[in-house]
């Protein structure tokens, strides 16, 4: 009898250690493991192992227990199974729920947006900001003619390969990926219809694309762009020259001017579209989708020039002869004349 109420009482001390062992490593499994009150996006880097991961998550994220994380995690296979990326942690995530999303390389992703009209400058730093390469992986790409010359394209025509859209990319998505990215994204939008429709207008793709690039630079209104493509058209086929002010502008790296003068108008560079016949050798800027659709779909009609309206409305004005032009921008010349008085007598 005395040997079973040891072997009970050893028993039940046995049960009870076990049943505490067990609460205990429930507690640590499956109990909040972070201290942070929001989501936090977490970025893991290539190279990073499990420690170095789990001391980021303590100091980051306020990860309570990183030795019993890390017991947990060396069970999960996390450290042969992880992955470089941004992962998003929510206040209510336990330690087996850490691991396995660190397992899983479930990682979050993030929105790339490019913007028609953006200057070309622009997309390296646009693209550093939000993918983990930085900028300066990026502006190498672009200014190297050998490796962009794999897509048909050089240093500056490759404005034209950037299709304005919101691109969900993974952030450890290297910068050779990103552009084989893009490259697709461009093969996918220049589909047969378009392409059948750039070629009834007369221009290839990267012509289209130029063309767009300075309308953009002529309008925000998407309505009025088909028009002005139309005026831009006929003075090609005529043989003119374009005369279009955003070149002069983009040929002296001045965009942001307000007025264009007759001594701008006759710098020599194969941007200045006063100065030479025909398309300037690449885009200006990202052409949007919108300009580019204009120039695909332009308006049919015996317009050979416009200005601005003399008012705010950033509208225009379109003339068929020189002489109904010539009225139109002297009253818009007017205009600018008095503005600068205002401002000038404004100023004292």
């Amino acid at each position: 009898m005395r040997i079973l109420r040891i072997f009970l009482k050893s028993l039940f001390v046995i049960v009870l250690v076990v049943s505490a062992c067990g609460i205990t490593l429930w507690y640590y499994i499956y109990s909040p493991a972070l201290t942070i009150t929001e989501p936090y996006r977490l970025i893991v880097q290539r190279g990073d192992n499990l420690q170095n991961v789990t001391m980021k998550l303590h100091k980051n994220c306020g990860l309570k227990h990183p030795k019993v994380f890390i017991w947990i995690a060396e069970r999960m296979n996390v450290e042969k199974n992880l992955h470089a990326g941004r992962f998003e942690f929510l206040p209510t995530m336990n330690n087996r729920e850490i691991a396995k999303l660190l397992r899983s390389g479930s990682t979050y992703t993030v929105n790339v947006t490019i913007r028609g009209s953006t200057d070309l400058n622009n997309i390296p730093v646009l693209l550093g900001k939000y993918l983990e390469p930085d900028k300066d992986s990026f502006q190498v790409m672009l200014d190297s003619n050998a490796y962009l010359s794999k897509y048909g394209f050089n240093k500056k025509t490759v404005a034209a390969m950037f299709i304005p859209n919101t691109y969900n990319m993974y952030w450890f998505t290297t910068a050779d990926e990103t552009l084989e990215r893009f490259y697709k994204e461009y093969k996918r939008f220049w589909n047969i219809e378009r392409r059948v429709k750039a070629d009834s207008v007369g221009l290839t793709i990267l012509e289209v694309s130029i063309l767009a690039s300075i309308i953009d630079k002529e309008t925000n209104q998407v309505y009025e762009m088909p028009r002005i493509a139309g005026v831009y058209l006929n003075r090609l086929r005529k043989g003119w020259k374009l005369q279009a002010d955003p070149t002069v502008k983009y040929a002296l790296d001045s965009m942001s001017m307000k007025r264009i003068l007759v001594e701008h108008t006759q710098v020599e560079n194969p941007y200045n579209t006063y100065d030479i016949v025909g398309l300037p050798p690449s885009p200006i800027c990202i052409p949007s989708v919108q300009a580019i659709d204009a120039v695909l779909n332009y308006e049919h009609h015996q317009y050979m020039y416009f200005c601005a309206k003399p008012d705010f409305s950033g509208l225009h004005i379109f003339a068929e002869n020189l002489d109904e032009h010539n009225r139109n921008a002297k009253a818009y010349h007017r205009f600018l004349n008095q503005l600068e008085r205002s401002s000038k007598i404004q100023k004292k």
